[in-house]
């Protein structure tokens, strides 16, 4: 179900002018007004719009136009509130050719909804006559993958020193913000061939231009007695067993399933005294089902 609060209509010339209907005569010129486009596109995540009117025609006074936000479609209000919808009147003095209708509005998702929108309409002019009187603003459905991908899935594999097949549950889980539109997951419940079933978080970046995962360089999650101390982190590895920088995997369509690229492996390596001493774990043919 999809919230949208229409919170409030702010309907403001593009100049402020202090003065009183007494000190301005109302345009007495040839003069017509309209919406500078009859639809726009806005985006669901953002905050506030402004929706252009424009002034043609003979323009030496005062133009008062009644605007009002109707037709809110494809919207149930949280707690089953009514639209708060709020008119006005925009005062554009002479000279001014463009003024804006701004809305301020909150969307929170939690299903999808391609068909949403509202329309802004002049219902009445002074001081001009009104020529397109309504803009269809189209609230767009942003599909966020970073949340869709959070939850419990299933891990299967194959062990790629025995062949036999692997599978466990991992859970999902936000890693924080980075930057550059990356961010980064929190993999939790890796389960090593020696029985090691303790919940062992791994790091995935996400990126959202390239529409990737990428399995990095975890922390050291315990110390073992190799005869010698080793650390043991979960990473990325190629096909012979040696560190590489990523590993990287995608979604699919449906945000159920992640596949990690072949020709690589998810691994447990051991590192002495910081440096990579071998592999403790190795998964190759990595995906995930989501439960």
């Amino acid at each position: 179900m999809k919230y949208l609060k229409i919170l409030v209509a702010f309907l403001l010339p593009l100049s402020m002018v202090a003065c009183s209907d007494d000190d301005d005569a109302i345009n007495s010129g040839s003069a017509t007004i309209g919406f500078a486009q009859g639809e726009m596109d806005v985006k669901e995540n953002v905050r506030s719009i402004q929706v252009p009117i424009q002034v043609s025609g003979d323009h030496n006074g005062l133009i008062e136009a009644t605007v009002t936000v109707k037709d809110v479609t494809g919207v149930v209000m949280e707690n089953d509130k009514t639209v708060i919808l709020t008119s006005g009147q925009i005062r554009i003095p002479a000279g001014v050719e463009t003024a804006n209708v701004e809305i301020y509005l909150d969307v929170v998702t939690k299903e999808d909804n391609f068909d949403r929108s509202f329309k802004v309409e002049i219902t009445g002019a002074k001081g001009a006559s009104i020529g397109t009187s309504s803009c269809k603003i189209n609230i767009q459905e942003q599909i966020e993958p970073y949340d869709k991908l959070m939850g419990t899935w299933t891990f299967n594999a194959v062990n790629a020193a025995s062949g036999a097949a692997v599978s466990f549950t991992v859970v999902v889980s936000d890693g924080g913000d980075e930057a550059n539109l990356e961010k980064r997951f929190i993999f939790e419940g890796f389960t090593d061939p020696q029985g090691y079933k303790a919940s062992i978080p791994w790091i995935v970046k996400y990126n959202k231009t390239a529409g990737t995962l990428s399995l990095i360089e975890g922390e050291t999650y315990n110390t073992l007695n190799f005869g010698f101390t080793g650390e043991v982190r979960v990473c990325p590895m190629s096909m012979s067993g040696g560190l590489i920088k990523s590993l990287d995997a995608t979604w699919n369509e449906t945000f159920d399933e992640i596949v990690f690229n072949p020709n690589g492996i998810v691994g447990v390596g051991v590192f002495r005294d910081g440096v990579y001493a071998g592999y403790w774990a190795v998964y190759a043919e990595c995906s995930m089902k989501k439960n």
